[in-house]
């Protein structure tokens, strides 16, 4: 019967180091956020990292056409005049 525990423990193991920062990345992504930072924070911390991003608002536009924080910027079309 102790094999049977092992399995479990590691199938839940393999569950949450998969899941959890998957998870974390694609909420992240629709959020505006940074998805590999959010997904190493839920690699690390899963339930609580993920629960913080649950928590926290979507980032807005910025002006500009910038839409993301890592300098990334949308080009409007310029040459409809």
């Amino acid at each position: 019967m102790g094999i049977f525990k092992d399995i479990l423990f590691w199938f839940v193991v393999a569950i949450v180091v998969a899941v959890f920062p998957i998870t974390g990345a694609v909420i992240a992504e629709n959020k505006g956020r940074n998805a590999r930072g959010w997904f190493l924070g839920c690699l690390l911390f899963p339930l609580s990292g993920l629960l913080i991003l649950l928590a926290l608002p979507p980032l807005k536009p910025r002006p500009g056409g910038a839409t993301r924080r890592d300098g990334a910027v949308e080009v409007k079309d310029m040459d409809a005049h």
